[in-house]
């Protein structure tokens, strides 16, 4: 950071100071270090960056962990998000025993989808809010992102720090207090306090850096007591022209907890910007079902709003609709009911129109034994693979 930038940021972070002492209780103080995170948050609006993501696992018992090397790019404008990665995953020792994977992923406003290529049909999931993502997608595409490094520096890895102020439940409590760092240097220390623990202790602690644009740059996670299952360090910089700071590297490292004392699992997850961007311009089709980039012939399987499962064939001229199945709740299938699922993670083909109340019958067991087999698929991959989008 040059002189002339690095005055004004001392001069406003001391116009910061000044104002805290108008703070006269840890939760007034926490909701002005909150603000000033969430004012450096609106600063980056927009941006892109490419990353390069590692995963170990150091297991008790000694047995070989699964270990990934994921490469991508992310692109961001305010709740809006599309990432990018390939993604190597080595399960145990040996040649044969890795895996490679393409994944794309998007979260917009209308709607969110993945597409892993040589896995399985892209899916989109459709929504009303994007600041309240249905569980649908929280579950089964948001995992896919991974760490996501400004929700780790501008909140808790889960949420924004406005969010947790101003949306978590009576029982949630947010206090701040000053503390310093090695050199002396002054730092603010958020913790949140869940009142319904057995103990009096915070479960999570945020340290902020107000000369380091207010960033969260080290969080530590408590289950219990004496177990910190969790601790994240965030290294913040400033881009080039000064004025803007960002998270440009993440540690984390999880522990589990073992009964009796005994040696913990460990999990270690590194994230480091190679590249970055702030205040970058999309093109309207960025953050859609669009931006997943499927080829010609490939079927899209949407769930809307009501629950619908929509079948759409990629064509030469773009989507066009080939099968609907409506969702019906605990209605069963009879041979002239329409075709019934509720699952948005459907592989299922189209098929020819039915020409009798038989062939309509077989075509709905069909679609359903083939979304419940995709969805059982999937299931199998997610619980394959948890632990790994961290």
């Amino acid at each position: 950071m040059n002189r002339p930038h690095m005055l004004v940021a001392m001069l406003y972070t001391l116009l910061a100071l000044t104002r805290v002492t108008l703070a006269e209780t840890p939760a007034d103080l926490a909701k002005f270090v909150i603000a000033q995170n969430a004012d450096a948050h609106s600063k980056l609006n927009s941006c892109v960056y490419t990353f390069t993501r590692t995963y170990d696992e150091a297991r008790a018992d000694g047995s070989t962990g699964i270990k990934s090397t994921v490469q991508g790019e992310w692109k961001q404008r305010g709740l809006e998000k599309w990432v990018r990665t390939q993604r190597h995953v080595q399960y145990s020792d040996g040649p044969g025993k890795g895996q490679d994977e393409t994944l794309t992923v998007f979260v917009g406003r209308q709607s969110a989808g993945l597409f892993m290529r040589g896995t399985g049909n892209p899916n989109e999931i459709e929504y009303e809010d994007i600041g309240n993502l249905p569980d649908a997608v929280t579950k089964t595409i948001a995992p896919h992102l991974g760490i996501d490094p400004m929700l780790s520096a501008f909140g808790t890895g889960d949420r924004w720090l406005t969010d947790e102020l101003e949306k978590s439940p009576p029982h949630v409590r947010w206090e701040a207090e000053r503390s310093a760092d090695g050199g002396g240097k002054l730092l603010f220390v958020l913790k949140r306090f869940v009142s319904t623990r057995a103990d009096a202790i915070p479960d999570l602690i945020l340290s902020i850096d107000p000369d380091k644009g207010w960033l969260v740059t080290k969080q530590l996670w408590y289950t219990a007591k004496d177990h910190l299952e969790e601790e994240k360090v965030i290294t913040a910089s400033a881009e080039p022209a000064g004025r803007i700071w960002y998270p440009s590297k993440i540690d984390k490292v999880r522990r589990t907890r073992v009964a009796g004392g005994g040696k913990p699992s460990q999990f270690t997850t590194h994230v480091v910007l190679d590249s970055f961007k702030p205040g970058v311009g999309f093109p309207a089709g960025q953050f859609t079902v669009a931006s997943l980039d499927f080829p010609v012939g490939v079927r899209l399987v949407r769930t809307t709003v009501t629950g619908e499962l929509v079948t759409l064939l990629n064509g030469e001229n773009g989507l066009k609709e080939v099968a609907r199945q409506p969702w019906v709740a605990s209605t069963p299938v009879q041979p002239s009911a329409a075709i019934v699922s509720n699952s948005s993670e459907s592989v299922g083909t189209a098929a020819e129109p039915a020409r009798s109340q038989w062939g309509t019958w077989i075509t709905a067991t069909n679609s359903v034994l083939l979304a419940l087999g995709a969805a059982a698929a999937l299931t199998w991959y997610f619980r394959r693979n948890a632990g790994l989008r961290n």
